[in-house]
């Protein structure tokens, strides 16, 4: 059985993608790395273990069982969240302008205050509040409410995969900068042709790799204690990119960030994107 995402493509359920196997040789290697970065002392044992978890008859099981061995094995991800955080905040930083800065899908906040810290004036704002959020800063539950023309930039750091609605995700982030903002947005992407091992894939089975990790990363890593929406909404850099020109929103900069850090091993590409008017004059 499979689902379709938002962009029609097909992802398979978690305990088949295994079956496939180019994805599954490569989620082994990837997932062993996953764990020895988070400190399993045997992770090519723990890989497979997990693997025979994912098996389980439906995703809720299979998740319960994984969030049991990550804390029987004492496995910690505090470190490469910050570790997340710390390289997010450098690969963005050259690109953010002005002084009100909005966090559009802030997780833990980390990055809103790694820019408060160096002077600017930010808000975060999520579908739901971490636990760890920041107290000394504005937050905002995110709803369909407009946020008109506020901010001079938007951040959407991994967050349009996780929508269910990307496209009206990205149109209210856009909505929400003035007419001189810009947004930064990173997304895990797939499709890709060089730079990494997933590289290496066919263009559909990259996507069934970068389901699995992502599901892996958000619901057994990030935040075991709240269920992130992992709807798989990837596209690839070349469809994101019509995607932006469709909203005329005109890309002034794109970075092939390669795949982040060996914990969260997802490929990324970073856009900085501004209002264009061009088209309407």
């Amino acid at each position: 059985m499979s689902v379709i995402n938002a962009f029609g493509n097909k992802i398979s359920e978690i305990k088949d993608m295994w079956d496939i196997p180019e994805v599954g040789t490569y989620l082994t290697k990837t997932l062993t790395r996953q764990l020895k970065h988070l400190g399993a002392k045997s992770p090519s044992e723990f890989s497979e273990i997990l693997k025979a978890d994912s098996k389980a008859e439906t995703t809720d099981e299979y998740e319960q069982r994984a969030h049991d061995r990550i804390k029987q094995w004492g496995l910690t991800t505090a470190v490469a969240l910050q570790e997340r955080a710390e390289t997010m905040f450098r690969e963005i930083r050259p690109y953010v302008t002005g002084p009100k800065i909005l966090d559009y899908g802030c997780g833990n906040g980390g990055i809103g205050a790694r820019l408060k810290n160096i002077g600017h004036d930010v808000s975060l704002a999520d579908v739901y509040k971490c636990s760890t959020l920041p107290q000394d800063m504005p937050f905002e539950l995110l709803s369909n409410d407009p946020l008109k023309n506020k901010y001079d930039t938007a951040l959407l750091l991994t967050v349009l995969h996780h929508s269910d609605t990307p496209i009206e995700t990205l149109k209210h982030a856009a909505d929400s900068i003035k007419d001189d903002g810009r947004l930064v947005i990173i997304e895990s992407v797939y499709g890709v042709s060089k730079g990494s091992e997933l590289a290496k894939l066919s263009k559909n089975n990259q996507l069934c790799a970068a389901s699995f990790i992502d599901h892996f990363a958000n619901r057994m890593i990030i935040d075991p204690n709240f269920k992130i929406n992992v709807p798989c909404n990837f596209q690839t850099p070349k469809d994101w990119q019509a995607t932006f020109e469709d909203l005329e929103l005109e890309m002034v900069k794109t970075v092939d960030l390669g795949i982040d850090l060996p914990a969260f091993p997802e490929h990324h590409h970073l856009y900085v994107l501004e209002k264009n008017f061009t088209s309407k004059t």
